[in-house]
């Protein structure tokens, strides 16, 4: 268990914040509830609010509970962890799961960077991290390679191609570093061109998942893709064409289900699941969207649609 307080919000944010944790359940890497700044393992700062700053530099600056600085634009306040006004679930769950296992170490950096070790069994995977980062930057690396997203308009550069990108990224045991920030990374090349991060993100589903389930996803939830998934995907595992034609059913399907009528591995189908709802491909039957589906639905030609006919018929669905 851990407590998340504050400094300095206004009654509605307070609120609002209050909700937020109430609703964190398994998003976060522990339980988290809502107390005072003196009892909290980590303090959320109104940056804009002059008081609160005050009384943050004079009792928890240099010591005590971990700070995210909240603002509603940038500040030079010492602090790592930077959240950008107005608050919002996703951006404070990536802050919570970088600051739960640590003190804070201070810092005179003003850029609003946070950079965390995501390294062997003890950190979440790699799919996780990046579902649970729904804004800015971020960038993985692990020596000479280095992929960032930014999550804003779901696009990528890379120093190395997408598949030597994988096979350095998704090891249990690369020590990869994992950095957020609000603002473009210094070092990354101007000519670079930045691509659609949608197949980048299908590869790392599929293979960094290691059977592990998105947490916001159940395996008895009914999940529907709305667009069909990138060829590559198909190339890389025959059955995922079979996936793909089961979670297309107008009435979608569950990680439960597609395991008893595909008898495939539990590991192929997480891996699936997780790729197309990190891509924006799929989305929970009856609910809120699995992944971020900016990326909207598309009318598929009669080529597709003759497709998925046909192996509907064929999986009986």
């Amino acid at each position: 268990m851990k407590n998340l307080g504050s400094i300095g919000l206004s009654p509605k944010d307070e609120t609002v914040l209050k909700a937020i944790v109430d609703l964190l359940g398994p998003r976060t890497h522990e339980t988290w509830a809502y107390t005072t700044a003196d009892k909290a393992d980590a303090i959320l700062v109104d940056g804009d609010n002059v008081d609160a700053v005050a009384h943050w530099e004079s009792h928890y600056s240099e010591s005590g509970p971990c700070t995210i600085i909240y603002t509603s634009g940038e500040t030079s306040l010492p602090a790592r962890r930077h959240l950008m006004k107005p608050l919002r679930a996703a951006d404070l769950i990536a802050h919570l799961n970088t600051v739960e296992d640590a003190p804070e170490p201070q810092t005179s950096a003003t850029r609003d960077t946070d950079t965390a070790p995501a390294a062997g069994a003890a950190a979440q995977s790699l799919p996780q991290t990046i579902f649970d980062t729904s804004n800015g930057y971020l960038t993985i690396s692990i020596g000479d390679y280095s992929l960032t997203l930014n999550r804003d308009h779901h696009t990528c550069v890379t120093s190395h191609t997408i598949g030597q990108m994988v096979e350095v990224l998704v090891p249990r045991d690369a020590e990869i570093m994992v950095a957020h920030s609000l603002e473009e990374p210094e070092g990354l090349n101007p000519d670079q061109v930045w691509h659609s991060d949608r197949n980048m993100l299908c590869w790392l589903g599929v293979r960094g998942s290691h059977g592990q389930l998105l947490r916001h996803l159940e395996k008895g939830g009914r999940l529907k893709l709305n667009r069909w998934p990138p060829p590559s995907l198909m190339k890389e595992n025959p059955a995922f064409l079979n996936l793909s034609a089961l979670f297309s059913g107008h009435s979608g399907t569950s990680v439960q289900e597609a395991d008893e009528r595909l008898n495939l591995s539990e590991r192929d189908i997480v891996g699936f699941v997780n790729a197309t709802a990190l891509s924006g491909l799929l989305t929970q039957v009856g609910g809120a969207p699995s992944a971020s589906s900016q990326a909207g639905k598309e009318p598929k030609g009669p080529a597709t649609k003759g497709i998925l006919s046909k192996l509907r018929s064929r999986l009986r669905i």
